[in-house]
């Protein structure tokens, strides 16, 4: 089993800090938190698209791997930002070689119309996750600590789940 730690709360830090953290505590890789942090934002960050064929060079060297980047934005509010983000972290996971995508739909008074803005959500982003080899993961938290209800809008956008 691979373990990795989130860099969420960890402003302040270097991808030198997060490699040296990760070795120094046997981690496997790196969840990436917020695409909007100076790491991703700044040319010579070390998720920047001119930095990172350097950054996934470093990552294998090191024997670590970025488990992940995190969306931010809540996939239940029906914001055009949020698919934007999703876009941004597909892009950026295709570019560091990352699998997975990780979103949060967080908890709302009215769980249908939630629910269906994740739906309407996940079938955009889903599309766009296939073309880039990408994977979304939902969080069980949230809209989505009943699983049963995550399984069933999953079901509703052709998941498949072996559970």
């Amino acid at each position: 089993m691979k373990f990795s730690f989130s860099t969420k709360g960890w402003h302040n830090y270097s991808f030198d800090d997060f490699c040296a953290i990760a070795k120094n505590l046997k981690f496997d890789g790196i969840e990436l938190h917020n695409i909007n942090n100076r790491l991703f934002t700044d040319k010579d960050g070390a998720f920047h698209d001119y930095t990172a064929a350097k950054t996934v060079r470093k990552l294998f060297e090191q024997k670590l791997n970025l488990a992940c980047i995190d969306v931010v934005g809540d996939i239940a509010k029906p914001e055009k930002a949020v698919l934007d983000e999703t876009k941004k972290c597909i892009e950026i996971a295709k570019n560091l070689k990352i699998s997975f995508i990780r979103l949060r739909a967080e908890n709302s008074e009215n769980f249908e119309d939630a629910n269906k803005n994740v739906i309407a959500f996940l079938e955009k982003a889903l599309k766009i996750a296939e073309e880039n080899n990408v994977t979304l993961l939902i969080e069980t938290a949230g809209l989505y600590t009943n699983t049963e209800k995550l399984c069933e809008a999953e079901n509703t956008v052709g998941f498949i789940f072996d559970g």
